[in-house]
């Protein structure tokens, strides 16, 4: 039986991944605001507007892949967030959680290198170029915190069971 404490921090831990939800929509909103800017930046360097389309393309496509795998992460923790699961349950949930917590670090990573690639089209200081640097600094602070939940999880379960059926390793 879960302590209403432990309960708390997973309703807490939740939270944090949807805050997280909403700043990928921001992000996506600005991007989507910026398309036309870069043609225009550009001059006349057909070449060159072409790669810089591609390589916005590339970053604005790796950021939905991190937004919908930020909804997957959601929707997972808000399955059993305030339920009572039975140890196996507990271990079961949290091998999933590891797996979508893992691709969703692999995405923002991704993200986090096409954005690299495009900000070499952009003219540094320009609103585009700041976003992209914006968005690289929260996707960082983002694996930090999908980190820190799932970390949280696996303490409260090796707080648990640890100690009679083997804890279960933390996420570097």
């Amino acid at each position: 039986m879960t302590t209403v404490d432990d309960l708390l921090k997973l309703i807490g831990m939740a939270t944090v991944v949807v805050v997280v939800s909403v700043a990928v929509a921001l992000i996506f909103f600005y991007a989507y605001s910026a398309i036309t800017g870069i043609a225009h930046s550009m001059g006349q360097d057909s070449q060159a507007r072409d790669q810089a389309v591609s390589a916005q393309s590339e970053y604005n496509y790796d950021l939905e892949l991190v937004k919908e795998q930020t909804q997957r992460l959601d929707m997972y923790y808000a399955a059993k967030t305030s339920t009572e699961m039975t140890r196996a349950e507990f271990q079961s949930w949290l091998g999933m959680i590891d797996g979508l917590t893992t691709e969703f670090i692999k995405r923002e990573n991704a993200s986090i290198e096409s954005g690299r690639a495009y900000l070499t089209y952009l003219s540094p200081g320009s609103d585009e170029y700041n976003r992209v640097v914006n968005n690289t600094a929260t996707s960082g602070e983002d694996i930090k915190k999908v980190k820190y939940t799932y970390n949280g999880n696996v303490y409260i379960y090796n707080q648990k069971y640890g100690s009679e059926y083997g804890e279960i390793p933390y996420m570097d």
